[in-house]
């Protein structure tokens, strides 16, 4: 085990060099020299919203009607800036500093440059997370490092170097989720498939906070247990999944009523609200759980279906629901934690105060367990098993729920002041991924005679790049399967297709906004994941068949055509890669675009309607309109060094 865990660890780091070779060679071939506002579409909104998240005034883009993303990136960003400004590699991180700057387009490069910088954290975070996703499903080190190459010379991945941008980091999380996912249908014990279904629904939040394209996770992560017939949940006994379903409760009681107030804020983000619209509001986000909730259902139902247990044997409709909400309350909880970690501010409010305390409490419990030994732990659960039931529960649980309202109640009085903006930006996250019915509007259905017409050519969109684009990934993936149905290996025939239409729905849902050069990230490196385990489970088959002397002329054929396709997939990413990146950086500092939408655009860039300001700055340090303003100081020379 041990000399397993050191190779495991060579091979990754001997993977994350190439990735650390390329990232100083891209940034040293003269990238953080061009023209700081060649991208300000994006880089000005987050370079100015996380000085305003530091300076504890709304971010001015995330809460944005038209936008209600990017939390986690301004957030990290944020710190990110604090921390240079601290070691004296920038100066003051304040947005106030900004506002009285006499050249604030100047000013503003700095943290440009150094948000193109935080992008290469997300870049080596994707490479690691393919890395070990593959590792995870192939059990082969040489797959994981091609996987790891993969994702070190693909452009999707690549171009946010370039730009401060929210699709690499919430395409990477929702990936990790997924990869936690599995490793909570493989746990042996029940607390550890819970603490992975924790872990896993805590990287979604992350990633739908920062993009709404990860909605299909929603449906993916559950669907990952039609794969295995049982898990650690089915396995355990009645008494260790009451206990779980009656943790769950309580751990919804004590992290959703903080929360709850910042429904107050939803009324701010609808148009036209009103007391009829409030009730159509709520009834669409009862609907949007309610579908979840099926979904999951089905999910439990359909796997008994799968392998063949009846009702009677595998279990009833009411423990199918009951498995459903086990997994709905820890799903809450992730979500919880996830929103509470979005509080984290360099001033302490309240709901970091409480994540803080959670924390404390959580260690010094495990601690206690620890110190007493496995008896005591066996106590400990013995007791739970004994008073998380029955009246005096519902007794205890009243009391306490009083004095925690009421403590709560003297924080929120407290701490009022230094959170409310951050809570409009979370408040705003939330409704998002609830009432996925807001995003509708900003699908890139206008310019179609119907809607018929209109998924066609998402169709379209999707077929050609497949044929055009990824058939030699496509080409790997079929042989594997081919070879496991030779050899009826059964898992590894779900797992591959499994992955392969989890990356085919990804690009089909972002291609409903038809802007594949940000969105196509959250197919690629799940397709990538998908192609390197296929290649990997064909090396496996191959090396078995050698090492047992199993003469096999196809699964030789089938192997060294899937190292010829994987060959060519390299060639065709290096190539892709090389264009880009010299089409991205041929350009000089030109002047931006009119109405350019963080930079001038009313919406984004103005305070009248919640964006970020930066548009009043402007005009008030210049003493022009805005565009004029930039034009003139385009004229007078913009330094980009």
């Amino acid at each position: 085990m041990k000399k397993t865990y050191i190779d495991n660890t060579i091979w990754f780091i001997a993977a994350l060099v190439p990735a650390t070779v390329f990232v100083w060679y891209f940034y040293s071939s003269t990238v953080l020299d061009r023209c700081y506002w060649s991208n300000i579409d994006s880089d000005f909104c987050y370079s100015v919203a996380s000085l305003r998240f530091l300076d504890n005034y709304s971010s001015g883009f995330v809460e944005h009607t038209a936008a209600g993303e990017g939390l986690p990136v301004v957030q990290m960003l944020s710190w990110f800036y604090l921390i240079l400004s601290k070691v004296g590699l920038l100066g003051e991180s304040t947005f106030v500093g900004l506002t009285i700057h006499k050249d604030p387009l100047v000013h503003l490069q700095q943290y440009v440059k150094f948000g193109w910088i935080f992008g290469s954290l997300t870049y080596f975070m994707v490479v690691t997370t393919v890395f070990w996703f593959t590792r995870m499903l192939s059990r082969s080190n040489i797959a994981s490092f091609i996987a790891s190459l993969l994702a070190t010379i693909s452009w999707s991945n690549i171009q946010f170097l370039l730009r401060i941008r929210s699709e690499a980091f919430s395409a990477c999380f929702a990936l990790i989720s997924l990869y936690l996912m599995f490793k909570a249908v493989k746990s042996p014990a029940l607390r550890r498939f819970a603490f992975y279904v924790v872990a896993s629904s805590v990287c979604l939040a992350f990633a739908l906070f920062a993009k709404r394209n990860a909605m299909p996770y929603l449906f993916f992560i559950p669907a990952v247990l039609v794969l295995v017939p049982r898990t650690s949940l089915e396995r355990s006994n009645n008494g260790s999944r009451s206990l779980l379903l009656r943790c769950a409760i309580i751990g919804n009681l004590i992290f959703l009523p903080p929360l709850l107030p910042l429904v107050s804020y939803w009324p701010e983000f609808v148009g036209s609200f009103s007391t009829i619209l409030m009730f159509v509001l709520f009834g669409e986000v009862l609907g949007f759980v309610f579908i979840i909730s099926i979904a999951i259902f089905v999910i439990f139902v359909l796997r008994a279906r799968i392998y063949q247990t009846s009702i009677k044997d595998h279990g009833s409709l009411r423990r199918y629901a009951e498995d459903t909400l086990i997994y709905l309350l820890v799903l809450c909880i992730g979500f919880a934690v996830g929103a509470y970690i979005s509080f984290v501010h360099p001033v302490l409010n309240r709901y970091t105060l409480f994540l803080i305390i959670m924390i404390v409490v959580a260690g010094l419990f495990t601690v206690f367990v620890k110190v007493r030994g496995q008896n005591s732990e066996n106590v400990v659960l013995n007791s739970l098993r004994e008073h998380v039931v029955g009246v005096r529960t519902v007794l205890l649980v009243s009391v306490l729920t009083v004095a925690w309202t009421y403590v709560w109640y003297v924080a929120y009085r407290s701490f009022v002041p230094l959170s409310t903006n951050i809570e409009i930006a979370v408040s705003r996250s939330l409704f998002e991924i609830l009432h996925p019915q807001s995003s509708v509007s900003f699908l890139s259905y206008g310019e179609n005679i119907s809607m018929s017409d209109y998924l066609y050519s998402v169709y379209s969109s999707w077929l050609s790049h497949y044929r055009n684009v990824r058939w030699p990934e496509l080409l790997v993936i079929l042989l594997a399967i081919s070879q496991a149905v030779r050899a009826n290996h059964i898992m590894e025939i779900k797992q591959i297709i499994f992955l392969a239409l989890v990356g085919m729905s990804l690009l089909f849902f972002s291609a409903l906004r038809l802007l594949y050069p940000f969105y196509i990230i959250y197919e690629d490196i799940a397709t990538i994941v998908t192609v390197a385990s296929a290649f990997g489970y064909l090396i496996n088959a191959f090396r078995y068949k050698l090492e047992n002397k199993i003469s096999s002329n196809i699964s030789k054929i089938f192997s060294f055509a899937a190292l010829l396709l994987m060959l060519i997939v390299s060639a065709r990413r290096t190539q892709e890669m090389f264009v880009m990146q010299s089409q991205a950086t041929s350009y000089g500092c030109i002047s931006p675009p009119s109405g350019d939408t963080c930079m001038c655009d009313p919406y984004y860039a103005g305070s009248r309607f919640g964006g970020t300001g930066l548009k009043d700055v402007i005009e008030r340090q210049y003493g022009l309109e805005c565009m004029q303003a930039v034009e003139m100081r385009f004229e007078k020379g913009i330094p980009i060094r």
